[in-house]
Formats: C-alpha cells, sequence, structure tokens
C-alpha cells in the first residue's frame, strides 16, 4: 500500500494516523513474503490491532465533535475491523497457517483503502 494525497483528510493528526496504519500493513506483507518468524507475525498483527485501537479511538472523538452522520455504523465498521484482526490473530497463533494472514491482508488493504476514501471522508476539512 503506498500513501497518496487522495487519501488525506486534510487533518494533521488523522493523515499521520492512516499513514501509519499503511506502514503496518505493508510490514505484515513483508513478514509474509521473507518467510519471517510466526513471533514477527503476531507481534506485527497485535501492533496493527494495538494501533488501530489508537487511531479509531481519537477519530471517533472527532466524529463525535463534529456531530457526523451515521457514526454508529461508522463505529460498527471500527468493530468489525478489530475484530477481525483480533480473530485472525488467535487462529494464525492455534493453526500457524500462513494463508490465514494473507487473507487478512487482502482484506485489510481493501477496507483501508475503501474506509478511507468513502467513510473518512465525511469529516474532511
Amino acid at each position: 500500500m503506498k500513501w497518496q494525497d487522495k487519501y488525506s483528510v486534510n487533518d494533521d493528526l488523522m493523515d499521520k494516523q492512516h499513514q501509519k496504519l499503511f506502514e503496518i500493513v505493508n510490514r505484515l506483507e513483508e513478514h509474509m513474503l521473507s518467510d519471517s518468524a510466526l513471533n514477527q507475525l503476531v507481534q506485527t498483527l497485535e501492533e496493527l490491532s494495538d494501533y488501530a485501537w489508537v487511531h479509531f479511538k481519537a477519530e471517533e472523538i472527532i466524529l463525535d465533535e463534529l456531530n457526523i452522520k451515521n457514526i454508529v455504523a461508522h463505529k460498527e465498521e471500527h468493530f468489525l475491523f478489530k475484530k477481525k484482526i483480533m480473530d485472525t490473530t488467535q487462529k494464525f497463533i492455534n493453526d500457524k497457517n500462513i494463508e490465514q494472514v494473507s487473507e487478512l491482508h487482502s482484506f485489510l488493504v481493501h477496507w483501508l483503502q475503501n474506509h478511507i476514501l468513502k467513510i473518512d471522508m465525511m469529516y474532511k476539512v
């Protein structure tokens, strides 16, 4: 995933946090392609889960302040994103099936691009 200006919501904090999410997702791909050790993949998945929580909490504060329509649906998307990461991480720890991480990576790329370009743009300044 490559950050492009089209992903900017014109909020420095949100843009930096979105860029950080891109960075973590890219690192996950690097670990998958390099046959990294199990613990590196798990560590990156856990970092992504933790950082998504930090980012979504900050974003939801902004959404609350701006009184954005459909905020409940927006928060639900955040919840489902975090749940998908946590569930896949647990399955990967149990099964050690790299295909689960690969499927998650594809989901993450699509979700982040779609979410930022369609949903997060509602609060673009």
